[in-house]
């Protein structure tokens, strides 16, 4: 019998569990996984953290680690020492620091398994499977991205919404952030975090970006067409004339100058300031890139009013005095949870 008869047989073969293998060998995915590929069936894509990715991480943390020991030898050898500088103890103790991290981190995220579907994605690390639907992904964080700029240019344009989208574009970047960790959760409170040694991490990153920007952007869109403040990113108030951070000053719209992440936080600048109005640390704000395409769109929207006042056409930027005094009230509850921020 030949080859290609055989295939067609294991095709048909209504015991076989993966028809749409076509005869080829059995990829080596988890024995826990197989119960829900049979029933799901073939993934559109399969992302893994590689073994050979795990041990060069490994090896790398290890020479950093003998690096710094040789460097403490001979500097506590011949000096015999300890001087105060900041710069001297990062030499003496930060490669080793830094590689026993990154060894750490290798271990850990050795054996991740991502599948794509068209409902969602399926996760596993160390004999655990959890589904993560992209109708219930509630939140996603952004660990170890460090610094990102030019984030005033919107990636995509969003025809259901009529709006553009704003995010990171990790699938360019990844070279640039190998340690980068996405920790993903789930509506009723279940975290997965996916690892950059994944094998497309940055192309996986950007799915998951563009799936909750259609989930969750249109109800925070909505809301700023019908004037009501933004307060779904904690320590950040927004509205359609400015922002607030907590125990800072409003930052009027017209004197928004841009954002930048340096050292993993969210810098917030005035136009024509070199120096940052107020920052937030990024890897604590939920759906960092949503909350950048909020700040963009509220500060295009608030644009749009002020040339629509100024040609004089009618346009309702105030409520009536119900409606100011519960706008009021919304900010004063958000101002209390800011302060416990």
């Amino acid at each position: 019998m030949s080859e290609d008869s055989s295939a067609d047989l294991q095709a048909n073969d209504p015991n076989n569990p993966f028809p749409w293998l076509n005869g080829n060998e059995r990829p080596d995915w988890p024995v826990e996984l197989d119960e829900y590929i049979t029933q799901l069936g073939k993934p559109i894509q399969v992302f893994r953290t590689s073994a050979k990715t795990a041990r060069k991480r490994i090896i790398y943390g290890f020479f950093l680690i003998l690096v710094g020991v040789i460097i403490n030898i001979l500097y506590f050898t011949l000096i015999g020492k300890i001087i105060v500088d900041k710069i001297l103890f990062l030499i003496l103790f930060g490669l080793p620091i830094m590689g026993i991290t990154i060894a750490i981190r290798a271990w850990r995220d050795r054996g991740m398994w991502v599948l794509q579907y068209p409902m969602g994605l399926l996760h596993w690390h160390r004999k655990m499977v959890t589904s993560l639907p992209w109708s219930e992904i509630s939140e996603v964080y952004f660990l170890r991205l460090q610094s990102a700029e030019n984030l005033d240019k919107p990636l995509e344009y969003d025809e259901e919404t009529d709006s553009f989208w704003y995010y990171f574009p990790l699938k360019s970047w990844i070279e640039a952030k190998s340690h980068l960790q996405l920790n993903v959760v789930r509506a009723d409170g279940v975290k997965v975090y996916l690892s950059s040694a994944m094998n497309n991490f940055g192309e996986l990153g950007d799915l998951i970006q563009k799936k909750t920007l259609a989930k969750l952007w249109p109800n925070i869109k909505n809301k700023i067409d019908q004037f009501e403040p933004i307060t779904d990113f904690p320590g950040i108030y927004l509205d359609y004339r400015s922002l607030n951070l907590s125990k800072k000053e409003s930052l009027d719209w017209t004197e928004f100058g841009g954002i930048k992440i340096i050292n993993d936080r969210l810098l917030f600048y005035k136009e024509g300031k070199w120096r940052s109005w107020g920052d937030l640390p990024a890897i604590l704000i939920p759906n960092l890139h949503i909350l950048i395409t909020t700040i963009y769109y509220l500060h295009n929207f608030s644009n749009r009013a002020l040339q629509m006042l100024t040609d004089n056409i009618p346009f309702v930027l105030d409520r009536t005095a119900e409606n100011n005094s519960d706008r009021k009230a919304d900010r004063q509850e958000h101002d209390e949870e800011r302060s416990n921020y």
